[in-house]
């Protein structure tokens, strides 16, 4: 099954498809990026421009399951938003707090998928260990 993304109202992002999600975004500048499980980091905007009651999305790097956006420049339209396609298996996504989106542009640029996700040994031992010194 295909995954879009979309905005709604002018806080809300919405992934339906592979996974269905309802990203809350009161519109700030914590957040402005998402990062796609395939690697896929996008940038998203409302108003896409100043004065059209629309939502903009660019992609600042595209993973292998990117498969197009669909522009929207139609405040009065039923998704009044750019949408977003993936193909086939996408399982998440991740809202990037407000000054990662370099560094994980970054991360996503040099890693594939399957490495950026992946726990190291390391961090699962940590998980196990007490690591508060006395």
């Amino acid at each position: 099954m295909t995954t879009k993304f979309y905005g709604q109202s002018d806080d809300l992002l919405y992934a339906e498809g592979d996974f269905d999600e309802e990203f809350g975004v009161a519109f700030c500048p914590t957040q402005r990026a998402l990062l796609v499980s395939d690697g896929t980091v996008l940038e998203y905007s409302y108003p896409k421009t100043k004065g059209l009651g629309v939502w903009g999305f660019k992609v600042l790097h595209s993973g292998p399951l990117f498969d197009r956006i669909e522009e929207c420049d139609n405040e009065d339209a039923e998704i009044y938003s750019d949408i977003v396609y993936f193909k086939d298996g996408v399982d998440n996504a991740y809202l990037i707090p407000y000054g990662a989106e370099e560094c994980v542009l970054d991360l996503a640029q040099r890693y594939p998928p399957e490495e950026l996700f992946k726990i190291s040994p390391h961090e699962k031992l940590m998980k196990y260990l007490d690591t508060e010194k006395y």
